[in-house]
């Protein structure tokens, strides 16, 4: 994905989300991501397992796990639970450090 040194992926994810209806949650962004990865990832020859998303300065990093495989091996590792166990998930999911 094409990436602004400004403005992160923002253009790309409003571009997808233009598609969309104006009230529709950003939950949806892996959907559209998923949907459109061969426009997005044009050198790749399948969807990309796991996909960072830079939405600075609306919204924090964001990792997408598009496979269940994937997810579970960043949860299970001891080096990624170790990483995980250093964040304070508060209020709504959102990570503070």
């Amino acid at each position: 994905m094409t990436h602004s040194l400004v403005f992160g992926h923002l253009p790309i994810i409003m571009k997808l989300m233009k598609a969309m209806p104006q009230d529709t949650h950003p939950n949806y962004i892996a959907q559209l991501i998923l949907e459109n990865w061969e426009t997005l990832f044009p050198d790749c020859t399948t969807c990309p397992g796991i996909v960072y998303v830079d939405l600075w300065p609306m919204g924090p990093p964001t990792i997408f796990s598009e496979f269940l495989a994937k997810s579970s091996a960043l949860l299970l590792e001891p080096r990624h639970t170790r990483i995980l166990e250093t964040y304070d998930f508060g209020k709504g999911g959102q990570v503070f450090r």
